[in-house]
């Protein structure tokens, strides 16, 4: 059993590796919108500190600014990101193992790698690409965390930190980590070290969030008042309701939006709800009709047998950790808007797809007549 473990392992890495150097020999490496933001960032590090919503980013832009000090330029980060997304696929194999069957890590692994829409983000310098790898890295350092106990709190501790600096989104896993760790009541030799470990996090992510909101050029009541669904987007905007002036004026406070979600409760529903089906949908009005036909083709059966994995393993905790990183990344969509092509969705699909793997194992009536791999 062990020996075919590691032979499915390299067998991973190495159809990671060999589809995404493939990709970046096509592509070459590419640059998006953002990629100033970074580019100048890492020149001026170690100058002058970083300014406005470079303040959101400074893992990546210090891991930009080190590659380019060590002769590797962009190319040692793209390189990073396809290393770091073979690691991915290995981890959301063993995601797969453990919660189910190595069958389902295999599906979940073979669908990460094959998804064209989430290789192409690895020639990329944006922060993307590495941060889809560091959320399956950190859901199994949780995880292994809360089976093991000791020192690993602290090594998922330190994992939980390295995509809080890549991006804002990282600190909804540490949530996630605070959450799980207390709900699933370690033995009482690790009891305080869970419940100190998640106070810690909980803090750090309140702290932090506070000054990642100050310096974002808008604010969630802005985005909120104007009813925005796509980000950039004023085509898909949603009228809404009452006196809004107070959400998009500069000095509105952070309760305002609160105080207007309460006044206009199914208003605000429906902007989240909006939000959170066109993320969800991924395909835009902008894609060809032949991009969109693909996308809806492909995620449906998706979302399908993710809902069906999901109800076969929900009396799992790593299940429930799975669909906590998820949900609260959508809850982000929700309270903020959808990404301008859906890169959003991407940080969390290869978790849906593990789910997704179990729910085709269901369909097809394989695998789970014997005992759950522990």
């Amino acid at each position: 059993m062990a020996d075919g473990s590691v032979t499915v392992r390299t067998a991973l890495v190495a159809a990671s590796l060999s589809v995404n150097l493939a990709c970046v020999a096509v592509l070459g490496v590419r640059v998006g919108g953002d990629t100033p933001r970074y580019v100048e960032g890492a020149a001026n590090l170690g100058h002058r500190p970083l300014e406005g919503m470079q303040r959101l980013f400074p893992g990546y832009i210090a891991l930009l600014a080190a590659s380019t000090a060590a002769g590797f330029g962009a190319g040692g980060v793209v390189a990073l990101q396809i290393v770091m997304a073979a690691v991915a696929t290995v981890l959301l194999y063993e995601l797969g193992r453990r919660v189910a069957y190595p069958s389902v890590g295999i599906i979940a692994a073979g669908l990460f790698v094959l998804n064209v829409d989430i290789a192409r983000w690895h020639a990329y310098i944006l922060t993307d690409s590495l941060y889809i790898s560091l959320v399956v890295v950190a859901a199994y350092a949780i995880h292994i965390a809360s089976e093991r106990g000791g020192w690993r709190y602290a090594a998922a501790a330190a994992a939980l930190v390295a995509p809080a600096l890549v991006r804002p989104h990282g600190r909804l896993l540490a949530i996630a980590a605070a959450v799980y760790w207390v709900a699933r009541r370690p033995s009482h030799a690790s009891r305080a070290v869970a419940v100190a470990a998640a106070v810690a996090l909980i803090g750090a992510a309140a702290i932090t969030a506070r000054g990642a909101l100050r310096a974002e050029a808008e604010s969630p009541g802005r985005w909120l008042g104007e009813g925005v669904v796509i980000w950039a987007d004023p085509d898909s905007r949603l009228p809404m309701p009452g006196e809004t002036g107070a959400l998009t004026a500069a000095g509105a406070t952070s309760a305002a939006p609160l105080a207007y979600a309460v006044r206009h409760p199914l208003a605000t529903s429906r902007l989240a709800a909006s939000r959170i089906g066109v993320e969800l949908l991924h395909a835009r009005r902008f894609y060809s009709t032949a991009h969109n036909a693909a996308v809806v083709v492909t995620l449906g059966p998706t979302y399908v047998l993710a809902v069906l994995g999901f109800l076969r393993l929900r009396d799992r905790p790593l299940a429930w950790l799975l669909a906590g990183i998820a949900g609260l990344h959508f809850l982000m969509v929700a309270a903020t808007f959808a990404d301008w092509d859906g890169r959003f969705l991407l940080y969390v699909l290869p978790l849906l797809d593990l789910f997704a793997a179990a729910g085709l194992l269901v369909v097809t009536n394989r695998a789970w007549n014997g005992p759950l791999h522990p």
